[in-house]
């Protein structure tokens, strides 16, 4: 924890020095990417992850106040989700916290379903029996999260949805259709986009450091 401790003061310091307090003061330092879900994005245990967020965000917070600190997002693909979990530690134990976030998908996966395909190195997505939501999907969760942040705090706390699409699989060849256009447009049009300070498209390019580079022009990739 202290290397990582570490770390952090000189990555701030750095960005502080380069580009001024009060530019870096406008910027939102998220601390990992994910909450801990099924070995995704974190091999430790979710009370270790509230750890290393918790002195993470005292760290940052005491370099300046004004300082924009928030935790991993929470994931929607998957049946359990740990927002209730991770805002009642961080209430509880007054860890600061100035937005939060979460990645928003139209696909799931079963626990149980993800379990037995996640046994195999690496993980065949072909193989994973995906479901779909339905169409109001995402204003569902966006109204579903500020209920929650309102129940646990009584100021505002800025929400952006970091990642947003029909889909997380890059391999949906529905990312290739007419549809998509028509699914972006709809839902920004819709009140959607009113729940959320800021709404993220998943991604600007098919180029994405998590998957393999297709070199095929069409093979269901997440960019434009």
């Amino acid at each position: 924890m202290s290397q990582w401790l570490s770390l952090v003061q000189s990555f701030m310091m750095n960005c502080i020095n380069r580009y001024g307090l009060d530019t870096v003061s406008e910027w939102y330092f998220q601390i990992w990417t994910e909450l801990p879900a099924y070995g995704i994005h974190w091999s430790g245990t979710l009370e270790q992850y509230f750890e290393l967020y918790k002195q993470t965000a005292l760290l940052i917070k005491g370099i300046s106040p004004s300082l924009k600190v928030g935790p991993a997002a929470e994931n929607f693909h998957t049946d359990e989700q740990l927002s209730e979990k991770l805002l009642g530690f961080c209430r509880e134990n007054a860890v600061p916290l100035d937005f939060y976030s979460c990645n928003i998908y139209h696909n799931r996966v079963k626990f149980k379903d993800w379990l037995e395909r996640s046994q195999t190195s690496p993980v065949d997505i072909k193989l994973i029996p995906f479901q779909y939501e339905a169409k109001n999907h995402t204003r569902h969760l966006l109204e579903k999260m500020h209920r929650l942040l309102e129940t646990h705090y009584k100021e505002d706390i800025e929400f952006i949805v970091t990642r947003w699409n029909f889909s997380w699989d890059v391999t949906n060849f529905l990312h290739d259709t007419a549809f998509m256009a028509t699914f972006i447009i709809d839902h920004m049009l819709d009140h959607s986009a009113a729940h959320a300070k800021a709404i993220g498209f998943l991604s600007a390019s098919d180029i994405l450091y998590e998957w393999d580079i297709k070199s095929n022009p069409f093979f269901g990739g997440q960019g434009w």
